[in-house]
């Protein structure tokens, strides 16, 4: 059985945590999605919440979801909340777990990332859409340390609805990690104390471990179909 565990908090120079991690469980496959929306904007959190609500409810009407699905399922939220936030943008990955194929695909857009965790070590599945990484091999830099990684080359609009990149992966590994970049590179790679980060930092986990909530909001939505149980486990 999958288990998700959520862990979310306000970064110390951000008003407000505009972070929020949505799930789903389904018959035949598990959805989840971690969304980290900019300061700037004045309904941030408003957006994150809805946008997210919307895609939920849009992935909860399929038996089966393929990556197409999820992402016109996305678009379609965009579309519908294009005149309620107009200057609101953010990123956002995602991962579906197919339990009739056996696969499993990440779907991300801007700065947050997919990973595998296997204990000693993560390993980053999905790319990061930042100028700072685009710029990373023709300037021999550390995306991560660069202060271009804040320019998202891709990104989440209501106005206007960016392709995402998929990927695919195996479905029966141990521990697979949705992260916000305050989580991936505050914390992560620049060793931030968690309880110290300036930025909102977040994290989803999907394993077999049994499901917790951390959070300092209420930023964590989950839905199920009624009266179905996933049969999904590692």
């Amino acid at each position: 059985m999958i288990n998700a565990s959520w862990a979310s908090q306000r970064g110390r120079e951000c008003p407000n945590n505009r972070d929020i991690g949505g799930y789903y469980i389904g018959a035949n496959f598990v959805f989840a999605l971690i969304v980290d929306i900019s300061q700037r904007g004045p309904r941030g959190v408003d957006f994150g919440y809805d946008w997210t609500s919307h895609v939920l409810e849009g992935v909860s009407r399929h038996d089966t979801l393929s990556p197409q699905e999820a992402i016109a399922t996305m678009k379609q939220a965009c579309r519908a909340l294009r005149h309620c936030y107009p200057a609101e943008s953010g990123s956002y990955a995602a991962v579906i777990i197919d339990s009739q194929r056996h696969t499993a695909f990440g779907i991300s857009c801007g700065d947050c990332r997919l990973g595998v965790n296997h204990g000693e070590h993560i390993e980053w599945l999905s790319p990061v859409h930042t100028l700072a990484a685009s710029l990373a091999n023709a300037e021999e830099t550390v995306p991560e340390l660069s202060p271009t990684r804040h320019i998202l080359t891709r990104s989440l609009k209501a106005r206007r609805f960016t392709q995402p990149e998929v990927v695919q992966f195996e479905a029966g590994l141990r521990s697979i990690l949705l992260a916000t970049d305050g989580y991936w590179v505050e914390h992560l790679i620049e060793q931030v104390p968690f309880h110290q980060l300036a930025d909102d930092a977040s994290y989803l986990t999907l394993s077999a471990d049994s499901s917790a909530v951390s959070s300092d909001c209420d930023n964590w939505l989950v839905l199920s179909k009624p009266q179905l149980k996933s049969d999904i486990s590692f």
